[in-house]
Order: structure tokens, then sequence, then C-alpha cells
């Protein structure tokens, strides 16, 4: 019995320490499940855009609408529209700040139906914006209704983890016939950028297009602003552009100043400012009035500009009357206008009491503009006491 025993505790310390002795098992490298798609309302969507027959060079947006608080870092998009409808050109990187590389694949054909891809990875600080535009299309219109469509999309968050998006939004392409209606203003003031040169603001009114929305032009077309009436001692030293609008490199001519939405403008507000001289007698009277547009009779009168949409309606539109001297508007120079003029150079009317261009003109100051000085209010009172003629030069 004491030999069985002896023999069994034997047995468990050889086994004890054979377990002891076994070197341990590495450990598995065990990869974490992947992270499986997050829901989101994200929405990948074509604009659609209303464009006018035989217009050319359209530009409709892409976008990822609705983007969640996890962000978005990457996107691979996939468009597909048919090629007797619309002609899509090519496809542009949007400037949205995404900093990723822009890859564009090639336009394939697959009968009259064509698809392109293209895709970006964030390589900046994460996305916060709730929409973002992730390319831009330029295409030529065909027929009407004609629609742009995303087919396929893969979308992952600012964790790098896949997410689901709610829709896929197609965007038509509507050929109308007829364009928004273009009011303008148009008002005597002084330069918006602090000089003090007088010129003349002009404006959209009402706020009759929305720029960039379904219904609307795109926002990359352009308008011809033309100033009509007066003579050629009218003269047009500049051509600024105001908020979002700036000047086209081509220069006036006959009258025409074409300028542009550098980014998206607002549906109404100041767009140019140009400064004005005048050259003419205290008893001229010059009116000045403003036309828009890229009609067929703007473009038949003076070329087509680049992208420009045709079929615009040219709207209401103010007049203004200019006369040297005439400060206080009322149609005449009279010693009025030394009054009132007087007091606004040492602050006691305001600006909206006086046509600053009549006021600065009175004297010049030089090629890039007029500006309003005491030397206005003394040039006017040496014409009114018979020492300078209409002109506003000195009498011999």
């Amino acid at each position: 019995m004491k030999r069985c025993l002896y023999l069994a505790m034997i047995l468990g310390l050889l086994a004890s320490l054979l377990i002891v002795a076994m070197p341990a098992s590495p450990a598995s490298a065990v990869e974490p499940p992947p992270t499986p798609p997050s829901s989101s309302p994200y929405e990948v969507k074509v604009d659609s855009i209303p464009v006018y027959p035989s217009s050319t060079g359209q530009i409709t947006d892409v976008w990822v609408k609705n983007i969640a608080t996890q962000g978005l870092s990457g996107y691979s998009i996939t468009l597909t529209w048919d090629n007797t409808n619309v002609h899509v050109t090519s496809v542009l990187a949007p400037n949205n700040g995404f900093g990723g590389s822009f890859v564009l694949g090639p336009i394939k054909p697959f009968g009259t139906t064509r698809t392109v891809a293209f895709n970006s990875l964030w390589s900046g600080p994460p996305s916060t914006a709730t929409d973002l535009v992730v390319a831009q299309l330029v295409f030529n219109p065909v027929t009407s209704g004609a629609p742009i469509t995303p087919t396929s999309a893969t979308l992952s968050d600012n964790n790098g983890a896949l997410v689901t998006y709610g829709a896929l939004t197609a965007g038509t392409v509507t050929i109308v016939t007829t364009g928004p209606t273009v009011d303008t203003s148009m008002v005597a003031a002084l330069a918006p950028d602090g000089t003090g040169v007088a010129g003349l603001t002009v404006g959209l009114v009402p706020p009759a297009l929305g720029w960039g929305t379904a219904g609307s032009v795109a926002p990359s077309s352009y308008l011809v602003l033309q100033l009509t009436g007066g003579s050629s001692d009218v003269q047009v030293v500049g051509l600024t552009g105001v908020a979002s609008w700036s000047a086209t490199p081509a220069a006036p001519s006959a009258g025409v100043f074409p300028f542009s939405g550098s980014t998206t403008p607002g549906a109404a507000g100041d767009v140019a400012f140009l400064p004005i001289k005048l050259n003419g007698t205290a008893v001229t009277t010059e009116t000045l009035s403003t036309a828009w547009g890229t009609g067929a009779a703007v473009v038949a009168a003076y070329g087509p500009l680049p992208g420009s949409v045709t079929g615009f309606v040219d709207g209401v539109h103010t007049s203004v009357a200019l006369q040297r001297g005439d400060i206080d508007r009322d149609g005449s120079v009279t010693i009025a206008d030394a009054a009132i003029g007087r007091l606004y150079v040492v602050g006691l009317a305001p600006i909206t009491a006086i046509n600053p261009v009549n006021m600065a003109c009175i004297s010049h100051d030089g090629a890039s503009g007029d500006t309003i000085t005491i030397s206005d209010v003394l040039f006017l009172r040496q014409y009114l006491a018979g020492i300078r003629g209409n002109d506003f030069d000195l009498l011999p």
C-alpha cells in the first residue's frame, strides 16, 4: 500500500515539474474585428441646374451632404450619364480645402452611357463641414431633363471607418428658354476701399437671382454690365468688384464692362464700383443707366464671354443724373450747393445729403479718380462769384 502511495506521489511531482518546465506558448496576434459601417445621413448628390439653349461650359457641383459628427476623411464616387442628352467634358477638383490629392479616372464609354470615377483622401485637419463639394462637372447640355447620376460611392469618416450613405441623388440638367430677370441699381457713392474716390456703385435688386442653387444659373456664369447714356465728358477710370465679385481681365470698351462672380455671390447686393470723372460743365447733365445680360443681343453686339450663359432678361434698372457742382441734386448749381458742400467737408452734413460724384469732380485730383476736399467748395464759390467758368477753370 505504501509502495503505491509513494509511486503516485512521485508521478504527481514529475507531472508538476514537467508543467513548470514547459515553455509558455507565444500569444497569438489576434486582429481586431473590422469596424462595421456606421449609420449616418450622408448623401451623395449632384446639383440640378437650369441652363439655356446653346450654352456651353456649364458647371454643376457634386456634393457629400449631411456629413455627420464623425466627419469625412475620404470618398470614392462614380457618376453615370447618357451622352446623347448631356456631354460632360471634364471633372474638376473642388476648391474646398479638403487637402487631399484629387484622383480622376477616365470618362469611359459604354454605348451611349458614360461613367467617370474620382476619389480623394483627407490630408489636413478633420472635416467639420456638414456639406462639402467634392467635384465639379463641366458639361454642354443637349436635351432637357438629362440626369447625371451617382451610381456608387465609398465614404470613410475621420476614424477611417466606412460610413453608409442615406441616398445617391441624381442631378437634372434642364434647358430653359427664358432666363431670370436681372434688376439693377446704381447710385453715386464713395469707393468701398476707403480711398474716398467718388463713383457709381452698381447692385442687383431685388433678390431675383439665387446663385448656385436649384432654379438658378451657375455661379461660374458671367454677366455684362453696359453703361449707357452720357457723353465723352463722362470718364470711367476703373472697375472694382465688390464683395465676392471681381472684374474680369477684359478691358472695358464701348461702355461695356464685363465682370464675373469670383465666388458664389449672394442673391442681391452691390457687385461693382466704377470711379467716375466728370469733365463737362456746370450746366451739362449726364444721364447714365445700366443694362445686364449675356443674352443674344449682348453676345451679338459684344461677342461671347468665356462660360457665359445666354438667356438673361434685362430687368428694371435705375438711371443716375450727374452734373458737376450740383451737390444737393436739385438740377442747378447755386449757393445752396456751396453751403451743403461746406457742411459736409466739416462733418456737419451726412453723405446722404450730397451727390459725391457731382461734388468730387468740381476740382480734379488725378488719373485714378476724384475725391471730396475743401478745394471743391473753394472752386464752386469762385464759379458762383464769376472767377471761374462753367468748366471750373479760372477765367482770364
